[in-house]
């Protein structure tokens, strides 16, 4: 029988990761304007969304969701910069719950709903902690619209797939849902585009393959649609005119790799991003694979009788090891789909803020596979003394909790040491985007300003007029020039 596990323990987990993730998200609210948002946000006001989007599609960027996402967020203006950094990991996080959900039902583990919200949580803690560059990736409203944005629509059409393969549904909104969800998603960048067409393209394999008769028949139509969707978004993106003066303009050869380049010089990048993720970041993948793999373990059923050894034959006809087999296989797959389009423009390895995009994969396989290894183990009776023990269930559980205190206690202190330097430049930026405001009302052309500096290799206003950053910012504010000093 499975150990009860009182639901004391179950809040405590959930608040541990809510203050953690509370504390990321606290930073994100002094994100305001820098560089490329000036930009775009100039043209939604100036030009409107319809022609800002035909501008930017034939002159700089494929990405036609990502244009409007940015032309649409920056109408509201500097401010609501921090607030879309809230909202979004808010959505993104119960949507995961939410998405989590019918896999834990289905496992049959107690406070389903609570699980799948500390499920959710721990999944974006971990990430935005490991992650290269959270400033890039999630802070600063162009990379969160390019990177984030696209994830959490496919958290959205995930969640609506587990439910069509574990339960029936009904087809009519799904079929709706999915084909809309993949076509926005796959509108934002490159990376995610190819990985959303190949996790399609492997989930209908897979279902035809292996699922039953009646989850096939759920599914294959849903995956049959957002394949066409993801197909039709990816295509859009590619055509676009003005990927290639991009890519002149930042000094690329225009001439591409050959397939067999495109292939090894992925599966490079992709064997680096999980290194990266277990040598540089070892703490937070600590985390992602002993909070699930304990639960895991705790809270599955021993068997009824025990095996007397272990053999490869017995194994493979244990569904949670054909699981575990498949979640690395997708995850070293989608990953190395991620890495293909930055290979093929431009034959090297993704910039830190695209590697969010794998990352997420790679978070969320291992917290799942270490979740379904725990199960397994304990299904297989390893262990299986300890958990008729009050003892040890109790000391599982405060392990659990004690790496959960340290994750959210270095999120905090970390937090606290960067609070001040977050908001004296929002503080600061408030006050120039008031005396912006106020000279293009008094009919001033030419300003000067206090300089800002450039953060995360993300540049700012100069001391040159000219420079681009500057041209942007007077363009959005409607003036002739602004200076920095």
């Amino acid at each position: 029988m499975i150990m009860k596990i009182k639901p004391v323990f179950f809040w405590t987990t959930a608040l541990l990761l809510l203050v953690g993730l509370a504390c990321l998200a606290y930073l994100g609210t002094f994100s305001r304007f820098i560089a490329d948002d000036f930009c775009m946000a100039g043209d939604a006001i100036h030009l409107g969304l319809v022609e800002m989007l035909a501008k930017w599609y034939s002159s700089w960027t494929g990405r036609f969701m990502f244009i409007l996402g940015t032309g649409l967020f920056g109408l509201a203006g500097p401010r609501f910069a921090g607030v879309l950094v809230i909202l979004t990991i808010a959505f993104w996080c119960l949507g995961l719950a939410w998405a989590f959900l019918p896999l834990v039902r289905n496992a049959g583990w107690p406070n389903s709903r609570w699980l799948a919200f500390c499920a959710a949580a721990l999944s974006l803690l971990v990430l935005f902690s490991s992650t290269p560059n959270l400033f890039q990736s999630v802070y600063w409203q162009d990379g969160l619209v390019n990177y984030s944005l696209p994830l959490v629509g496919l958290t959205f059409s995930g969640g609506i797939l587990l439910r069509a393969w574990l339960q029936p549904i009904q087809r009519f909104p799904a079929i709706l849902w999915i084909p809309a969800l993949a076509f926005v998603s796959g509108g934002f960048t490159e990376a995610f585009s190819a990985m959303q067409v190949t996790l399609f393209l492997l989930a209908l394999v897979l279902s035809l393959v292996f699922c039953e008769r009646t989850a096939r028949q759920r599914l294959v139509p849903l995956l049959v649609a957002g394949l066409l969707a993801s197909l039709v978004a990816m295509l859009i993106v590619v055509v676009a005119p003005g990927n290639q003066v991009r890519l002149q303009a930042v000094g690329e050869e225009i001439a591409h790799p050959g397939l067999v380049r495109i292939i090894t010089f992925s599966l490079r990048n992709m064997a680096h991003i999980f290194g990266k993720f277990f040598i540089q970041t070892p703490f937070w993948a600590l985390v992602s694979i002993l909070p699930p793999l304990l639960t895991g373990w705790l809270l599955s059923a021993p068997p009824k009788t025990l095996q007397a050894g272990w053999s490869l034959a017995n194994l493979w006809k244990q569904s949670w090891v054909r699981g575990l087999i498949g979640i690395s296989a997708l995850a070293l797959i989608l990953v190395t789909a991620a890495c293909a389009p930055v290979v093929y423009a431009m034959n090297a390895y993704p910039d830190d803020r695209t590697i969010l995009v794998p990352q997420f994969v790679v978070v969320f396989s291992v917290i799942s596979a270490s979740a379904l290894l725990g199960f397994g183990l304990r299904r297989q009776g390893m262990l299986h003394k300890l958990g008729e023990s009050l003892t040890m269930t109790r000391l599982f559980q405060a392990s659990i909790l004690l790496i959960l205190l340290v994750a959210s206690g270095i999120t905090v202190w970390q937090t606290v040491q960067q609070a001040p330097e977050f908001r004296a430049y929002a503080q600061s930026w408030d006050e120039k985007d008031a005396l912006l405001r106020q000279a293009a009302q008094s009919g001033q052309s030419e300003i000067t300003v206090t300089g800002g500096y450039g953060r995360f290799d993300v540049s700012d206003i100069s001391t040159e007029p000219d420079y681009w950053v500057n041209g942007c910012m007077a363009y959005y504010y409607g003036l002739s020039r602004v200076r920095g000093e």
